[in-house]
């Protein structure tokens, strides 16, 4: 089991890099795309460039970088203050009271004690018919599992706690701060894409008409 969770950290920690890498050479592509529409190159191939129009080329390839890099940031510290509130408001999740329910508490609570959590995490509910469950959060301290009703109405106690174990051992092994972590990226890398087909399209409907 131990050797599956270091594999599982392995494959995470490739995917988080190669995101990294995409988002940076679609950064390096925004600043080119971004220079050649304000200052259109005078010549079709790089080689014919002269050396202004490359040191040009190469400040907008940082500038690029840059300007990628601050809108990842800015994601990367809205996910740490508040990632796990994000997350559960994009599926409508509500914190139930203390006591509204005392089987699925207990049931959470137990799991926690077992995967040796030092908190048990917050429980959502999640008002929908199809059975599942999730968990969320940054880190052990600070995490969140959702269940939807649909769940709740269709398992018993049994059921529902060989539902949520595996649910826990995320928290514990870390893997939701690596979901979240990856969830960034990808936002970002969307962000970043979007505007340059954008601008993209933009430019040649212009030139178009």
């Amino acid at each position: 089991m131990w050797h599956q969770i270091e594999e599982n950290k392995r494959k995470s920690g490739i995917l988080i890099f190669t995101m990294l890498f995409v988002l940076l050479i679609l950064g390096a592509c925004l600043g080119v795309a971004f220079s050649c529409y304000t200052n259109p190159p005078s010549a079709n191939s790089f080689a014919a460039l002269s050396q202004e129009e490359i040191v040009t080329l190469e400040l907008a390839i940082l500038q690029g970088l840059f300007y990628s890099a601050i809108v990842w940031l800015f994601l990367l510290v809205i996910t740490f203050v508040d990632g796990k509130r994000a997350i559960l408001a994009l599926n409508h999740a509500k914190k139930i009271p203390k006591g509204a329910n005392k089987i699925l508490e207990n049931v959470v609570a137990e799991m926690s004690l077992a995967a040796g959590l030092p908190t048990p995490p917050e429980i959502y509910i999640i008002d929908c018919l199809m059975p599942n469950a999730f968990a969320t959060g940054m880190n052990p301290k600070h995490s969140a599992i959702a269940v939807t009703t649909g769940l709740l109405t269709t398992l018993d106690r049994d059921e529902l706690q060989a539902v949520l174990a595996p649910e826990i051992a995320p928290i514990f092994n870390r893997d939701t701060t690596n979901l979240l972590f990856s969830g960034i990226m990808l936002r970002t890398i969307v962000f970043v894409s979007g505007f340059l087909v954008r601008r993209f399209c933009w430019k040649k409907r212009n030139l178009i008409t």
